[in-house]
């Protein structure tokens, strides 16, 4: 232990506090990862390794012992555990408080297992400075305060286990006061969408279940379908665009590759294949298309022109940025969320999700008058059940779940009268309309009750889900594997629909330096922005599930197995300063609504900080 003492040029009075830093079965290194992370500096050679594909990445041990022994040698005053716990731990994000308990904890456990001789007896007080820290040093024969030769040392198995790793990622991007504030509030006062506020200051979010059958390989989960949704979401609420335009703007002035920022949000959540006590690591993205403003401008900007890119993000992040949508002859202004959900939902490559009669069922039922008349939806009557119809039901109602926290985070552009799903969804009817689409082979006249105007609407509305989205047959089937029950998933940008390869189980955490080549791969694949194409259905054109009819089916049809090029539909907001989002009933944060329940505040907010 001389030896070491010298060789580290570390008093050995300060061993028990170097230890505990190091990490052990009471504080593990993945509690300290950050801290370790922290101390070698963003300008290590190492730094770019951190967070790799999926999986927690710890420096190399020599160079954590090294820079611990650094921070311990500098400690000015190691009788401070709290200073202390609060030093290391202030880049973590989670359970801070009980890393705080786990790290004294440490710190007690190597006094308690050294010699008195070579640690001075404050040691055995300071660790009792939390009273919620049961010490067993108070239990020794020589009385409370004392560390007696015979106390007894802690068993590898007495400290609780959790069944996950506390996974380090990239510290979240600073969020403007007034942002968080506004957030604070409609949080507090049920305003807000829950899920926001919990991402902006913990980057972390917690998925409802929804109902799912695992035997069903045809549908995907909930979770897995609208994730991309999520990602632009993330990407909004940390204004990802902007700040990729700073970064490549510094590029250009230094002249190298821009280093592009990332956020990474841990994703909690159960489905078919995948276990509830590991989080999915997923990267936020910006749009493509076209540059998002920062958060700030979209919750409290006043200018008609905010009040349309609110829409436009929204849309965006629904992938349904399409001139119809907008369009109150073809899309009715309180279905917006309905069809919005129906398109993303038409839009997944996997699997053939919505075929024709179905997406008729719920478009049918969004416009029945019995959907407004409880006492005849109460009578109504449904026999044999189907499990698909039921699935399809939980899925869209997860997509409408996703879509009022999209709607919440780019400004509410749609008021909540808008929003409400009773307004256009009911599982009851819907089935009994599935029932007559599916099984009786019923036409969409009477799917509609017989009111020729209702057809009229449907077909109107069909089409304009449909608008600009070209499907054509894959070259093969896509089959999505589950995750490894313990491995940690991460989902780059570099395809937004499609899930990432399958990955071979995590074998431990790994500890060592890579390879040139992989230090220049991971430095060049954030550089790498692909564009991603409409995506096609699985196992048949459009015109084989009956989404397209006449000339549209022809046009796709083609040759067969030939793919075709997709046209970019035309933005709703192609031009911004011809086309104005001045529907009254259409912008939840309207002046003269009742929806702009925070544009005092947000006024108030920027008052005060300028």
């Amino acid at each position: 232990m001389h030896e070491v003492a010298k060789q580290l040029n570390l008093n050995p009075n300060r061993f028990v506090i170097f230890a505990s830093l190091l990490g052990n079965h009471i504080l593990p290194d993945e509690d300290l990862a950050a801290f370790h992370w922290s101390l070698l500096g963003p300008e290590h050679p190492l730094a770019s390794l951190k967070v790799r594909a999926h999986q927690l990445v710890l420096p190399p041990c020599d160079v954590v012992i090294r820079a611990v022994a650094d921070y311990v040698r500098n400690l000015q005053d190691v009788h401070d555990l709290d200073a202390i716990a609060k030093d290391i731990f202030k880049h973590s994000q989670s359970r801070t408080d009980d890393k705080v308990v786990r790290f004294k904890k440490a710190v007690e456990y190597y006094v308690t297992a050294s010699k008195p001789p070579h640690f001075p007896p404050y040691l055995g007080k300071i660790v009792n400075s939390d009273p919620s820290v049961t010490s067993p040093v108070n239990q020794g024969p020589e009385g409370k305060g004392r560390v007696g030769v015979n106390a007894q040392i802690p068993s590898l198995l007495s400290m609780p286990t959790r069944n996950h790793m506390d996974i380090t990622t990239p510290p979240l991007p600073v969020v403007a006061p007034e942002v968080l504030r506004v957030a604070e509030h409609r949080h507090k006062k049920g305003l807000m969408y829950p899920y926001i506020y919990h991402v902006l200051t913990k980057g972390e979010i917690k998925l409802s279940v929804t109902i799912e059958d695992e035997a069903n390989k045809d549908l995907p989960s909930a979770v897995q379908l609208y994730r991309p949704v999520r990602q632009y979401v993330y990407g909004v609420l940390f204004s990802l665009a902007e700040a990729k335009k700073k970064a490549e703007r510094l590029a250009m002035w230094r002249n190298h590759f821009p280093d592009y920022p990332t956020v990474i949000i841990k994703e909690w959540a159960a489905y078919k294949g995948k276990s509830p006590h590991t989080p999915e690591l997923v990267e936020a993205l910006p749009f493509r298309e076209w540059t998002c403003p920062n958060l700030k401008k979209l919750w409290l900007g006043k200018a008609v022109e905010d009040k349309n890119r609110r829409m436009r993000a929204f849309l965006a992040c629904m992938r349904s940025d399409t001139p119809a949508m907008l369009n109150p002859a073809n899309v009715p202004t309180p279905l917006i969320v309905l069809c919005c959900v129906l398109r993303f939902m038409l839009q997944w490559p996997g699997v053939r999700i919505l075929r024709r009669n179905e997406l008729d069922a719920f478009l049918a039922q969004a416009l029945s008058p019995k959907l407004y008349e409880p006492y005849q939806l109460q009578d109504l009557k449904i026999d044999n059940l189907d499990p698909r119809g039921v699935q399809l039901a939980a899925l869209f109602m997860s997509g409408v779940d996703m879509a009022l926290f999209a709607n919440d985070v780019c400004g509410q552009p749609i008021p909540w009268e808008h929003c409400c799903p009773w307004m256009y969804f009911d599982g009851k009817l819907l089935q009994s309309k599935l029932i007559r689409a599916s099984r009786d082979k019923a036409p969409l006249i009477d799917l509609c009750d017989g009111q020729t105007e209702l057809v009229s609407k449907v077909e109107k509305m069909r089409q304009s889900i449909l608008e600009g989205l070209n499907f054509s047959r894959p070259p093969q089937p896509i089959v999505f594997p589950p995750p490894p029950p313990h491995a940690m998933p991460f989902y780059p940008p570099n395809s937004t629909f499609y899930p990432p390869p399958p990955l071979p189980p995590l074998q431990g955490r790994s500890r060592g330096m890579p390879g040139k080549n992989d230090l220049i791969k991971d430095r060049m694949e954030p550089k790498l922005v692909t564009k991603t194409p409409h995506l096609p259905l699985e196992g048949s054109t459009a015109a084989e599930n009956g989404l397209v009819e006449g000339k549209e089916a022809d046009q796709l049809n083609g040759n067969e197995g030939e793919s075709r090029a997709t046209n970019q539909p035309e933005s709703a907001f192609s031009n911004e300063s011809k086309m104005c989002n001045t529907n009254p009933h259409l912008n939840a944060l309207n002046e003269d609504g009742e929806g702009c329940r925070d544009e005092a505040l947000g006024a108030a907010v920027l008052k005060t900080e300028e």
